[in-house]
């Protein structure tokens, strides 16, 4: 079980994996390479895993003209709760989200609540891949 409170990257990359157990974040987790683009942020329950995927996880650039990184949050269980907000924003175009299956893994259960925000905008650059939630 891993319980997050907080982690911030600038080396590009954040992962957190409990394959089987449960991830809970209630803080904030961003990555940015650093030349500015955004990061990658990783959240892996696998297999007969749980993600509750609150608080603020950003993978979005800081830099002008800089294109958004990627989120990617997968278990067998994937709940975003209300006021959650994952993000991989972009000035230069935006990265791209997806919640619900990963690696080797198909989600069973994705539910995103009311209240919260998923967004991978791009400003003045082209769209991102976008948000993905895997349909039920």
């Amino acid at each position: 079980s891993i319980r997050a409170t907080g982690a911030t990257k600038n080396g590009g990359k954040v992962t957190l994996r409990a394959i089987g157990g449960t991830i809970s974040n209630s803080g904030s987790i961003a990555a940015t390479l650093p030349d500015g683009t955004g990061g990658r942020i990783m959240i892996d329950a696998g297999v007969g895993g749980t993600v509750n995927a609150g608080g603020t996880i950003d993978a979005s650039a800081s830099g002008a003209g800089k294109v958004g990184g990627v989120v990617m949050v997968s278990g067998e269980s994937v709940t975003v709760p209300g006021g959650a907000n994952i993000k991989a924003n972009g000035e230069g175009g935006g990265g791209f989200v997806q919640i619900g299956s990963g690696e080797g893994v198909d989600a069973q259960s994705v539910a995103v609540e009311a209240g919260s925000a998923i967004s991978a905008n791009g400003g003045s650059g082209p769209g991102g891949g976008g948000p993905f939630e895997k349909p039920m």
